[in-house]
C-alpha cells in the first residue's frame, strides 16, 4: 500500500515504506538496534513500540490506538511483520526466541523449532479459562502458522533480570500482550502467555498479581483493559456484531 501522509503515528512508525521517527527522531531500526542494557535503562521505547487503546500513565508522548490504526494494522500484513520484528527484539532482551511453523508445508521454514512445553498442572492457576470471543478479537495472523515461543540459550542470565516476585519489566509485559492481541497478533500475544506459565511452572518467582493482569491482557474482552477500564470504540465493535 502506497504510503500516506495522514495515516496515523502508529501507522506511518511501522509502515515499512515511512519509517516515521517518534518524538526523539528513532524509527524502528533505530530503537531495535539499541543493546540490552539500553532496552532495560531507558523507559520511553515500549510505549512507541507496542501502543495501547489506554493512555499512558508514564510517557506523555506515548501514541494511543484509535480505530483507524486498529482498522489498518489488520487490514495490512506488512504493518503485523514489522511489529512482530519489534515484539521477537524485545523477547531476545527477555530471553526467548519466537518460532514459526508453517502448516500448509511438509517441513519447517525460518529457522523453527519445536513447541514450547505443555502447562504442567503447578501453575498459579491452573484452571482452564474460557475466552471471551468478540468480533474485534478475530485472529488475522496467518492461518496457516503455528506461532511458539522457548527459552533462548541466554535464558539462564537474560532471566535474572526480570523473573521475580515483581519487576519493572512485568509492566511492560502487559503491555506488550495488550497490544499484540488488540493489532492482530493474537497468536504471538498467547504464544508469550504460554511461555511466561511454563516460566512460573519452572521457578514459581512471578506474583500473582503480575500472572493476574497477564491473563487479563489476552483472556478478557478486548474493549476491557486489564485495569478495567473500558475502550468505548472497541466496545462499540462488538456491539455491531450483535
Amino acid at each position: 500500500m502506497a504510503p500516506n501522509a495522514t495515516s496515523s503515528f502508529i501507522i506511518r512508525f511501522y509502515d515499512p515504506e515511512i519509517r516515521a521517527p517518534d518524538t526523539k527522531d528513532r524509527d524502528l531500526d533505530d530503537i531495535l538496534e539499541q543493546s540490552d542494557q539500553w532496552f532495560e535503562a531507558c523507559h520511553d521505547y515500549v510505549q512507541i513500540l507496542f501502543p495501547l487503546p489506554e493512555e499512558s500513565m508514564f510517557n506523555y508522548f506515548a501514541p494511543t490506538i484509535e480505530r483507524d490504526t486498529f482498522d489498518g494494522f489488520r487490514s495490512r500484513p506488512e504493518l503485523r511483520a514489522e511489529m512482530r520484528k519489534a515484539f521477537t527484539r524485545m523477547l531476545a532482551f527477555y530471553g526467548f526466541e519466537l518460532h514459526i511453523a508453517s502448516r500448509a508445508e511438509s517441513g519447517p521454514h525460518d529457522s523453527i523449532t519445536t513447541k514450547v512445553t505443555e502447562q504442567p498442572d503447578n501453575t498459579a492457576d491452573n484452571q482452564k479459562h474460557e475466552k471471551t470471543e468478540v468480533v474485534s478479537d478475530t485472529k488475522t495472523n496467518t492461518n496457516d502458522e503455528d506461532i511458539t515461543i522457548v527459552k533462548a540459550p541466554t535464558s539462564a542470565r537474560r532471566f535474572q533480570n526480570w523473573v521475580m516476585r515483581f519487576n519493572h519489566n512485568h509492566l511492560r509485559i502487559t503491555r506488550i500482550l495488550r497490544s499484540l492481541r488488540v493489532l492482530g497478533l493474537t497468536k504471538e500475544a498467547d504464544a508469550f502467555f504460554a511461555a511466561l506459565e511454563s516460566v512460573q511452572a519452572e521457578r514459581g518467582k512471578f506474583s500473582d498479581t503480575s500472572l493476574k493482569y497477564w491473563r487479563r491482557a489476552v483472556e478478557q474482552p478486548l474493549w476491557v483493559a486489564p485495569d478495567g477500564e473500558k475502550i468505548g470504540w472497541l466496545q462499540g465493535l462488538e456491539d455491531e456484531s450483535q
